[in-house]
């Protein structure tokens, strides 16, 4: 079927027992960057993918954007495409398809960044919702005071979507995530037209000011954008499309970091070229996702798959998957230069074909990329809030 057309609150960036701060409405952009300043200092990146010979997952991260830790294996999971990662109420959670056949959504989560819980499925069993199922990755992210699931359907092209509140105790000491609004966006009652169809594969999310969603057309290599003021009620009407470009796995999306309160969205959105054009490309809105810039490569990079995001202090971070099983990085500043040129992470020059190489790990599918503190602060859990930073998957 065609569909086509031309604030939340934000999170506490206090401590849990900071006094509440004043500041002018000049300062705002100033305090804003310390802010995320601080939240570099004191968290980290982390980065999730399926194995390149194995369907088990693994996980690595990065403390000070030069450097990763040993690949590690998260024990008891498998997957047959690649995971996705969000911090909600101080956890790290990891969203995955099932092996093989299994279309089933499953998750898992750590407070320590090390020790993951055991997989259970979204929803939990018992808790009356039918099981969500898909043929891809699934998309994450946190908006107000929910984490909002999206996903390809496992046999039709709609986009599902679901939300869970914070969790409450454990129940059997295990961790539970209790779901609300299960539905398929924009979802009509067989008879009256049927549903819409969306993606050909998996779409991506975002939370800033907005919710917005991103994905391949469901008949053809574009683009759309879409975007929702309180991530629950997505009107077609708001859907753009990306002008001039072309993709075969789905684009990622991230925030950019000169986005300060008050201002409309500014977003960063790059993927793999359409068919065999293995470069990736990049296009950016400064308007809240309505208008696109004309698409760019990025110099020296090549994938089989769309490539992570995450905003950490005033930079972005990137990993993909090189055109054989390689895992690259690489990192550019919104506010210094040209998102387009990706620079190596320890030297800051522009990157060279094939580099830099994550050494000794190796993927067959899309990673993941996010920013998490592990670990208590000394007055209470700090979260800089959305401009902060993003996680893409």
């Amino acid at each position: 079927m065609s569909r086509r057309a031309g604030a939340a609150p934000q999170d506490d960036i206090r401590g849990e027992y900071a006094v509440e701060p004043v500041v002018l409405e000049s300062d705002l952009p100033y305090r804003q960057r310390q802010l995320r300043e601080v939240w570099r200092l004191m968290a980290a990146l982390y980065a999730a993918w399926k194995g390149h010979d194995s369907a088990g997952i693994f996980r690595a991260s990065s403390t000070d954007g030069r450097g990763w830790s040993p690949q590690e294996h998260v024990a008891g999971v498998g997957t047959s495409h690649g995971p996705a990662l969000v911090v909600f109420e101080h956890r790290l959670y990891m969203f995955w398809k099932g092996l093989g056949d299994d279309t089933a959504i499953w998750w898992s989560v750590t407070r320590d960044g090390q020790h993951w819980t055991d997989q259970d499925t979204a929803p939990s069993l018992g808790q009356g919702l039918s099981q969500f199922r898909t043929s891809e990755s699934p998309a994450v992210a946190v908006f107000g005071d929910r984490l909002h699931l999206f996903w390809k359907g496992s046999d039709d092209l709609g986009i599902w979507h679901a939300s869970a509140f914070p969790p409450g105790r454990p129940v059997d000491g295990r961790e539970r995530l209790f779901w609300d609004d299960h539905g398929r966006l924009d979802y009509v009652d067989p008879g009256t037209g049927g549903s819409f169809d969306y993606t050909r594969n998996a779409p991506a999310a975002l939370a800033m000011q907005q919710m917005y969603l991103a994905g391949q057309n469901e008949d053809n290599d574009g683009i759309f954008a879409w975007s929702s003021a309180d991530g629950i009620f997505w009107d077609p009407e708001q859907i753009v499309d990306v002008p001039g470009v072309g993709t075969s796995n789905g684009p990622a999306l991230v925030n950019n970091a000169t986005t300060f309160l008050g201002e409309p969205d500014k977003l960063l959105m790059f993927w793999k070229g359409a068919a065999d054009d293995s470069s990736i490309w990049h296009s950016s809105s400064s308007d809240a996702g309505r208008n696109w810039t004309t698409q760019r490569p990025v110099p020296n990079v090549g994938t089989s798959h769309r490539p992570a995001l995450a905003t950490w202090g005033e930079d972005v971070y990137v990993i993909w998957k090189r055109n054989d099983a390689g895992l690259c990085w690489a990192v550019f500043s919104p506010f210094a230069g040209d998102p387009g040129v990706w620079l190596h992470p320890v030297t800051r020059d522009p990157v060279r074909p094939g580099e830099p190489k994550i050494p000794s790990v190796g993927t067959s599918h899309r990673p993941a990329l996010t920013v998490f503190e592990p670990r208590p602060a000394v007055v209470g859990h700090f979260h800089p809030g959305r401009f902060g930073h993003a996680t893409h998957r």
